[in-house]
């Protein structure tokens, strides 16, 4: 069996805050979240 791996991982060298996420759902809907504070680990639902 496959499957996607629903962790993902941004890469943001020295930077302290996240200013914007853009998610595009599999449904085609878009959420947009942010700012949040970098080095977190964070579980985004849908809406």
């Amino acid at each position: 069996m496959s499957f996607d791996a629903p962790d993902v991982h941004f890469g943001l060298g020295v930077a302290d805050i996240v200013e914007q996420v853009l998610i595009n759902w599999p449904d085609g809907a878009t959420d947009t979240i942010g700012p949040m504070p970098a080095g977190g680990i964070y579980e985004i639902t849908r809406r």
